[in-house]
């Protein structure tokens, strides 16, 4: 069990912070997408939902698994135990609420869901799983046509798909979809829609906050916020936190 759980741990965020009594250590577990079967993961963020129902398993009877809406009230008291760990979800993935919540409901834990809260509600994935839509379905002629890939020196998919996340990450959202859309032109392929792929709507958002899921900004677009002017900063921030406040009724 133990050796199977390596991989994931690679996901642990180990934190140390100090008050005015002791140095406090806990750690965050960051998850993406939990889906039923692995076929294609270039992106390295699924976990299949076996093992993602063994992972909050074994952390539920070793670890002390922190309400994130408690963290606040716990720190200030000094009363974060030790093995104390926060589970969390980038992204908002559909598969978050189909397949991830009720094992944490059955586990009767909690966890935090930062939210690109332009995709949210929205008949589309997000940017970089479409940048893996695109190579997934026509890898050789984009390679072959294609002036950003032409002169990659590792052709691998991997390699691609990442050299083009990075490129794209700290673009503004006009530059980031106007490429997008303009590979889907050159390659000829239509921009089709899977409703795996989709994130999450606002009702499932508000059934899983009923239940203690607590949700957060990932910024509005899905972006890096290092390549960004500080108005579009502002822009990414202040939207995803109206939308959040204005849907789950929380500041």
């Amino acid at each position: 069990m133990l050796n199977n759980l390596r991989v994931f741990f690679n996901f642990i965020r180990h934190q140390k912070i100090k008050n005015n009594k002791k140095i406090i250590n806990f750690s965050i577990l960051l998850f993406h997408r939990i889906v039923p079967e692995i076929k294609n993961d270039l992106l390295g963020t699924c976990i299949d939902v076996d093992s993602f129902r063994k992972i909050i398993k074994y952390l539920s009877l070793n670890y002390n698994i922190i309400n994130p809406k408690d963290f606040n009230s716990l720190y200030e008291s000094n009363k974060i135990q030790k093995n104390s760990i926060i589970l969390s979800f980038d992204d908002g993935f559909i598969d978050n609420y189909t397949f991830a919540f009720p094992i944490l409901k059955e586990f009767n834990t909690n966890a935090v869901f930062f939210l690109p809260t332009n995709y949210i509600s929205k008949k589309n994935t997000t940017w970089d799983w479409e940048i893996k839509k695109i190579i997934d379905y026509n890898y050789s002629e984009l390679i072959e046509k294609h002036n950003f890939f032409l002169k990659l020196n590792n052709k691998s998919k991997k390699n691609i798909l990442w050299n083009c996340i990075n490129y794209l990450k700290n673009k503004n959202i006009n530059y980031r979809n106007d490429f997008i859309q303009e590979t889907y032109k050159l390659l000829k392929i239509k921009n089709s829609f899977n409703e795996n792929d989709r994130c999450l709507n606002w009702t499932e958002v508000n059934e899983m906050q009923s239940k203690g899921m607590l949700f957060g900004s990932h910024t509005h677009n899905h972006t890096s916020l290092l390549g960004l002017k500080i108005d579009e900063i502002e822009s990414e921030l202040m939207k995803s936190k109206k939308l959040l406040e204005e849907h789950t009724k929380t500041k």
